[in-house]
């Protein structure tokens, strides 16, 4: 739409989106190129503490930084900073998905102490499962019940 001859607050009424956030998209696009929009990339933890000492050293605004470097969500940048602080460069690694394991069979690796401890934290586990299997047979049951005197 700006590309087409409309200025930027037109192009914000017509579409609800912020004219600032137009601007940055469209100086994003002028220096990396329609493709960023589209590409997905993920940043080692070197290249977030260098960009991270890129902005403290020149100074660059959250908008500088992300322009300059084509990163299109301006908060990634500071929940690096943030987490840098917090963490240092263990905060910048990249987090594994999925729900962390809460449990892990004893082996060879661990102590006498730690088998015990895995081999306590697979029985509360087990425990809590079987009370809400119970839980959930109980409440079955009842409802049959219900049904049948209906």
């Amino acid at each position: 739409m700006v590309k087409d001859g409309l200025s930027r607050a037109e192009a914000a009424r017509q579409t609800g989106i912020c004219k600032d956030l137009i601007r940055d998209t469209m100086k994003l696009i002028d220096l990396h190129g329609w493709q960023i929009l589209e590409q997905r990339r993920i940043y080692s933890a070197e290249e977030k503490f260098t960009i991270l000492q890129d902005m403290q050293e020149n100074q660059l605004s959250l908008t500088e930084a992300s322009i300059k470097y084509g990163i299109k969500n301006k908060k990634s940048l500071t929940d690096w900073k943030e987490r840098f602080q917090r963490y240092g460069m263990a905060g910048l690694e990249k987090k594994k998905a999925g729900r962390s394991k809460l449990w892990r069979p004893a082996d060879e690796s661990m102590s006498e102490k730690e088998k015990l401890e895995a081999e306590l934290q697979y029985l509360r586990a087990e425990n809590e499962y079987l009370k809400k299997l119970q839980a959930l047979v109980a409440s079955l049951e009842k409802r049959s019940r219900k049904q049948r005197r209906k």
